[in-house]
């Protein structure tokens, strides 16, 4: 066996690794693991004297090379020295000659490094730039978790102005609020009976609810008529936030007291009581039309057109939705009562009155207003961004816990809780800044609300959706726009939705024109509805599918409106035999065969199967 001497040293195989050259390496070749005697035993052995020996070993310990390194320097200065003293000069005159030592190491060190393999100076480059971009992504974690969101609009107070100026006597939310207490309508403890009376409220003349609807009626007449003097307010009254309408738990149970006051966090627990309110009042109108009340019918379907209009006074895009609900509740309960026997009891006057109550929108943007969603995102965005004195403004940690929120995200394991944690501050380089984002979300919104301005049929929804979805998919324009991709809805449906009601609206307005003509022609009904015009009708309305006028055709002498549906093709007012709605799209990829009935209701038409 044989040793290694004391004044030799091996090296490991990493450093073996580490200090071979790349291309030797890459031939599967290693230096010798065994590197030449330590630089200490060469001065010891090499007999100079003591100054330059000194000075030699001060020289490689600054050099702060590998040990094999100091052997070769050690021998390169070792052998300097002699030859000058060889050559006759003292010493000291060495000494001097020589210079600064700590210059001479650097110099030294730097020829020595240039001459490393290629492998040494990547893996100081990488290392390097590691710990570079650690210094960097540290600083960028301080100047990140330093950041607090910096609110500065009070939205809610805004929208409270118009309310709270308005004198308590003409807000509608006091009467509404008493009606809610007789009828129990938010109250938990009620909830059986609250499915029993909503079962109640669809009940139709001659079913088995009907009498006990009646009954109920004739019990709520005091409430009802409070009702009535509700929608007449102008006034909804619903003050919001902290303080506000729903912080009373006497009407929302349940429901926490409001402590903060942005949008996000603004209960809305009155639309669904509305809701019921325009049920109750549609169901008052259906039974004073099954007894020829006249004036009564008129007095519950001016209500429900108030009540539409009040409902548009709450913020928010949901009340908007609602009111378009109570829209169509509107239009169902018209349109029963003017294709049933007892329109006669309308006079000359109530038809033109009911017209000129239809009359008012005429495209989606009209029932559907987004400022309500740009002020809800921007006071979202106020309290998850801070506010920077150049214009911009980053996401702070109170952001992405308003978005998780939000989003209803599942609560986080520790261990992704600490990634998160690692990875936020990526956001301040990822992540668009506030002015970015509120000028992007903007840029949406102006041009849904363009979309809303023009027809269905003519709206180009499909590039404003792909362009939402592509927010929406994992991609770098995602996590750009983070914040948008969660909090913009697709708006194209809200078109949809408007674009019906108005398309039903449209059939009414057709229908009591009709009617108008009927009573002045002997019972009879013209042969194509040019006849109505310009008298009854200003002029024909439009098919909001085709873009041509609406159909008109008699069915057992009983007229039918119509589109001719998302298959152009005209059926004769024949709607399909399974859900009759699905006549009324727009461009879809299997068109139903059959029209959208605008009026009478499609469940009194013969239909035909797809």
């Amino acid at each position: 066996m044989s040793h290694t001497p004391a004044s030799v040293h091996r090296i490991s195989r990493v450093r073996q690794i580490f200090r071979t050259p790349l291309l030797d390496l890459l031939r599967g070749r290693l230096i010798d693991p065994v590197i030449a005697i330590d630089f200490q035993s060469i001065l010891a052995a090499c007999g100079l004297p003591l100054p330059i020996t000194d000075l030699v070993a001060d020289v490689i310990r600054r050099t702060r090379l590998w040990r094999s390194e100091k052997s070769d320097v050690a021998s390169e200065l070792v052998s300097h020295f002699a030859e000058g003293l060889h050559t006759g000069v003292s010493p000291e005159e060495i000494l001097a000659n020589f210079g600064d030592p700590r210059r001479a190491a650097r110099l030294i060190r730097r020829a020595k490094l240039r001459n490393r393999s290629l492998s040494w100076h990547v893996c100081r480059f990488i290392c390097f730039s590691f710990l570079a971009i650690c210094l960097f992504y540290g600083l960028l974690a301080v100047y990140y978790y330093s950041g607090k969101p910096a609110p500065s609009v009070d939205y809610i107070a805004q929208l409270n102005q118009p309310i709270l100026a308005t004198p308590v006597k003409q807000r509608a939310w006091p009467l509404y609020r008493q009606v809610i207490l007789d009828l129990s309508l938010t109250s938990p403890a009620q909830s059986d009976y609250n499915g029993e009376f909503s079962r109640m409220l669809d009940a139709r003349p001659g079913s088995k609810r009907w009498p006990a609807l009646q009954a109920w009626l004739v019990q709520h007449r005091a409430d009802i008529d409070l009702l009535h003097r509700a929608a007449d307010q102008p006034q909804l009254g619903f003050v919001l936030g902290p303080g506000g309408s729903a912080d009373d738990p006497a009407i929302f149970p349940g429901q926490p007291l409001s402590r903060v006051t942005p949008m996000y966090d603004v209960a809305m627990p009155i639309l669904n009581p509305i809701r019921e309110f325009a049920r109750i009042l549609s169901a008052d109108a259906e039974a004073a039309c099954d007894l020829g009340d006249r004036v009564r019918f008129l007095r519950d379907m001016c209500s429900l057109f108030q009540l539409t209009n009040q409902t548009l006074q709450h913020p928010s895009l949901v009340a908007q939705l609602v009111s378009a609900g109570i829209r169509a509740i509107t239009y169902d309960q018209l349109g029963r009562a003017l294709s049933s026997s007892h329109v006669s009891m309308f006079t000359d006057i109530d038809l033109r009155d009911l017209a000129h109550q239809l009359i008012g929108p005429q495209v989606a943007a009209d029932l559907f207003d987004l400022n309500d969603e740009r002020i809800f995102f921007h006071d979202i965005i106020q309290h998850m961004y801070t506010i920077s004195s150049l214009g911009g403004g980053h996401l702070t940690p109170q952001g992405f816990q308003l978005v998780n929120r939000m989003t209803s995200f599942p609560q986080q394991a520790v261990p992704l809780r600490t990634l998160a944690a690692v990875v936020e501050p990526a956001s301040l380089i990822l992540i668009a800044s506030r002015d970015q984002i509120l000028h992007r979300y903007d840029h949406f919104i102006d041009q849904a609300q363009s979309l809303l301005h023009q027809p269905l049929r003519q709206a180009d929804w499909a590039t404003w959706n792909q362009e939402l979805n592509s927010l929406k998919q994992i991609s770098l324009s995602t996590i750009h726009n983070y914040p948008i991709g969660n909090f913009l809805p697709s708006f194209s449906r809200t078109a949809v939705t408007a674009e019906r009601c108005l398309g039903l609206r449209d059939g009414l307005l057709c229908a009591i024109a009709l009617e108008s003509y009927r009573r002045h022609h002997d019972g009879h009904y013209p042969a194509s509805l040019d006849a109505l015009t310009p008298s009854l009708l200003p002029s024909i309305p439009v098919d909001r599918i085709t873009g041509g006028p609406v159909h008109y055709i008699l069915h057992d002498n009983h007229p039918i409106i119509y589109s001719l549906g998302d298959d152009h093709i005209d059926n004769q007012g024949t709607p399909p035999i399974k859900y009759p709605y699905n006549a009324a799209q727009w461009n879809s990829h299997n068109p139903s065969l059959g029209d959208w009935i605008l009026y009478p209701d499609p469940s009194d038409t013969p239909r035909i199967e797809n």
